[in-house]
Formats: structure tokens, sequence, C-alpha cells
């Protein structure tokens, strides 16, 4: 049985199971009015992990629920080529079963290509073109406000097959290098909790100051 818990790691295949859509929409929309009108502060939605199947039923919810995602700065998301489909494939698939395209647009907090792991660096070319061609596609889409690169330093020894050398990056960004920072965005994204070079939003929203 569910717990009502707000709790959404994200990567954890029971949280997102559990979670509450309708309890986390509260959560959320009980954020968005304690900032209120404070132009310093702009907020993004819990970080969802746009590759797992229990993450569609959970934004349902959470719309018939009444989430206020009109009152977010943006929506945050996780997505990677993984399981044979590419991360910008996912964002489509996921929008369309969730019917947050126009309501919200989204920065990738986590975004990469699980076929990294297992090879070094400066070794994997076809990947890399692959990861360049993904990204080009995801930074075309207007809704689309920056895809931040996972562990791409390798400062989380967790997920150290994220990281990528400095001319395989250079390389993959090379059309529009500052979407990869996020610069679409207007803000800098902090959050209250760090995991090695991850965003981690658990149950947290992402709190954005205005720069």
């Amino acid at each position: 049985m569910r717990d009502q818990d707000i709790v959404y790691a994200g990567n954890e295949a029971a949280q997102e199971g559990d979670a509450d859509g309708r309890a986390l929409a509260e959560y959320m929309n009980a954020i968005i009015a304690g900032v209120g009108a404070n132009s310093k502060i702009k907020l993004l939605s819990p970080a969802f992990n746009i590759t797992s199947r229990f993450t569609p039923p959970l934004i349902v919810e959470m719309l018939s629920a009444g989430a206020n995602f009109s009152g977010l700065a943006g929506c945050a998301g996780n997505t990677y080529t993984v399981a044979g489909q590419g991360a910008y494939s996912w964002y489509q698939s996921f929008l369309a079963q969730t019917g947050l395209a126009g309501k919200c647009n989204f920065v990738f907090t986590e975004f990469g290509d699980f076929d990294t792991f297992g090879k070094e660096l400066d070794t994997r070319p076809d990947v890399i073109i692959r990861m360049k061609s993904e990204f080009n596609k995801t930074i075309a889409d207007s809704s689309v406000l920056g895809a931040l690169y996972f562990n791409a330093l390798g400062g989380n020894p967790e997920f150290k097959g994220h990281q990528l050398s400095q001319t395989e990056y250079s390389q993959i960004v090379a059309t529009n290098p500052g979407l990869a920072e996020g610069r679409r965005l207007g803000f800098t994204v902090m959050t209250g909790c760090m995991v090695g070079s991850s965003l981690a939003i658990a149950p947290a929203l992402h709190i954005a100051a205005a720069s």
C-alpha cells in the first residue's frame, strides 16, 4: 500500500512506484505559494525520471490533483540514452504520455548516455557521435531550457562511467555549449542537497536564484 509520502528520488523504482502524486502536488503548490511574487527566487519542479515507467502516471496524478506547473519557472527532469532509446526520444514519449507539453519547459538536470560505461575516454567515437546527435536534437526543441551532462567531470566515483574527456565534451556540445550550461534559463540552478556532481531532489524542489 502506498505510504502517502512525497519522496521522489528519481532513480529508485520502489520509491517511484510508491510516490503519491496528490501529496506531491500539494507540497509543490505550497512551495510555490510560499515564494509568492518574490522576483529573486524562481522554482523548478522536482526532477522527474523521464526514463522510468512510473513517472508518467505520477505526473498525470499530480495534474488531476491541481498541480500548479504554470507557477514554476520550468520543470526539471533526467533523461539518458538507455535501453535502446535515445534521450530525446524518451522526452518526446514522456510529454505524449503525461500531457505536460506546452505546460512546462524543461531543464535536464541529468543528461547523457549509458553506453559510455565500460569504455575508456577518447576510445569510443561511435558513442560520442551519437551523443552529439542527441544533444543537437534536444536543444533544437524550444521547450528545452538546458541539458546538463551528469558527472561529466567524473567527480562522483559511483558513476565514473559518465565521465567525458574535454575533447569528447567539446565535440558533443560544439553547436551550442551554452545550453549544456543551462544559459537559456536566465538563472542559476541550486538545490539544498548535492550528491557528487549530481543534483538531488528528494523531496525538495529546485530553488533557482535570479541572476
